[in-house]
């Protein structure tokens, strides 16, 4: 199957990845629908993101037989640590070499051809689960004028997004890819049965501190992705609440006034002190909407989301809910750059940058392409050299994670290397950028 995957990862076309798929014969299209489906189904973990791998094949076993096992003794924590581990070296060398590739890449997750699981669904429907998900549009005059008033501003949360899928008889926590996150503790699972059944609560979840802080969304994430996690630290804030029916059906017409309504009478019922509501204030206009931002951005929060009152919910891009955060581009010398690792393993992995004054320092690597990050590893150590500038975009100024002495940006995203200028910016001009984004969101309305 890997000249499959390499055909696919050759063509950047999306109607040609498709052409390749619909003419796969039967047979292939079995096994590369199985491959995807360990690959991409987010019900499916292997535990393991790095083993080592020897240049010695001895073949003695079918790449279907190796998925198999791997399926239903790995993913089923038959074997586990480095037992697992173990296996899936020593299963590795019994491929031959084409084989053995396929392999890897389906442990890592990752087949490295720009199929997605929503491209495999069209071709080959229900293949892979894909988890229904509302995404907010982005603030701007257009959107704006989607929003009728009154409507809702929400402060929006810096933790893990999360569904808590409630059945009859079991409760999962679910990511936004669909993931499942073992955050189940009797009795509040017990809790959630007996006021939400048959309900999909929508939120997030932070981790709460020892001094009852809530932690910085790095720290937060990785406790909540961590193989142990004391449950009594997590809790949730949450702002929606849908049928399970509809939730399945991807389509709910009720209005979200009266979901939210429902959520707030529910949870109040619940009167749990590890689950809330996220703080939510009614607005009259505009001017409400730039104050309420303006004061959770002085009280530390990220930002806020608007939401339009008569909203529907379904998959997809909502028009209705809007989230306004900060967003700047600023300039920063380029001054080191790391190694990809994985897929972009011999590749350039990200650019550091660094303020003109040195008190600010962040590792840029969203936002590369794949034929930049070949072509820049030719020309990144005379730009160092040189002192030369890249653009970057980011969401916030944040304390840096490496050197707390210094400061880093929240969310970077690589956008150019910029010719026309030498200078970067201080960090007092990016501080001054991060404070002025609220007169913008004035201006544009």
């Amino acid at each position: 199957m890997l000249d499959v995957i390499t055909q696919l990862a050759d063509t950047n076309s999306r109607n040609e990845k498709e052409a390749i798929l619909r003419g796969l014969s039967q047979d292939e299209a079995n096994m590369f629908k199985y491959i995807a489906f360990l690959a991409y189904d987010p019900s499916i973990d292997f535990y393991i993101k790095e083993f080592e791998t020897s240049g010695d094949h001895i073949p003695s076993m079918t790449l279907f037989e190796a998925l198999h096992d791997l399926h239903n003794m790995i993913a089923t924590r038959q074997f586990t640590g480095n037992q697992s581990k173990a296996w899936v070296q020593m299963t590795h060398c019994m491929l031959d070499e084409d084989n053995a590739e396929v392999f890897k890449r389906v442990v890592k997750r990752d087949l490295r051809c720009g199929v997605s699981a929503k491209t495999v669904n069209k071709i080959w429907p229900n293949t892979i689960y894909e988890h229904p998900y509302m995404r907010c549009s982005g603030f701007s005059e257009k959107t704006l004028k989607n929003i009728s008033f009154p409507c809702y501003s929400q402060t929006k949360m810096d933790g893990l997004y999360i569904d808590i899928m409630v059945y009859d008889d079991k409760v999962e926590y679910r990511t936004r890819n669909g993931s499942f996150l073992d955050l189940n503790e009797d009795d509040f699972d017990r809790s959630l049965l007996t006021h939400f059944p048959n309900q999909v609560l929508m939120g997030e979840a932070l981790t709460i501190g020892k001094d009852d802080e809530v932690l910085d969304r790095q720290t937060s994430n990785g406790y909540l992705n961590s193989k142990e996690i004391d449950t009594s630290l997590i809790k949730f804030y949450i702002w929606d609440m849908i049928p399970m029916e509809d939730f399945q059906a991807k389509k709910s017409k009720v209005r979200y006034e009266d979901r939210f309504s429902e959520l707030c009478r529910n949870l109040d019922w619940m009167d749990h002190e590890r689950i809330e509501s996220v703080e939510t204030i009614l607005c009259e206009n505009v001017d409400q909407i730039i104050f309420d931002f303006k004061d959770k951005r002085l009280n530390g929060e990220e930002g806020t989301i608007i939401k339009d009152l008569d909203m529907e919910w379904k998959p997809g891009t909502s028009k209705h809910q809007i989230k306004v955060k900060v967003i700047f581009d600023t300039d920063l010398k380029i001054v080191d750059y790391k190694m990809g690792t994985g897929k972009y393993e011999g590749m350039l992995g990200s650019i550091v940058g660094e303020s003109s004054c040195g008190q600010l320092q962040v590792s840029v690597g969203t936002g590369l392409k794949d034929k930049q990050r070949e072509d820049f590893l030719k020309h990144i150590d005379d730009w160092i050299e040189d002192g030369a500038v890249m653009a970057v975009k980011a969401n916030d100024v944040c304390t840096n994670q490496v050197d707390p002495n210094k400061y880093a940006l929240f969310l970077p995203r690589f956008i150019e290397v910029r010719t026309d200028k030498n200078e970067a910016d201080d960090l007092e001009r990016i501080q001054e950028q991060v404070k002025s984004f609220t007169d913008a969101l004035k201006a544009i309305s």
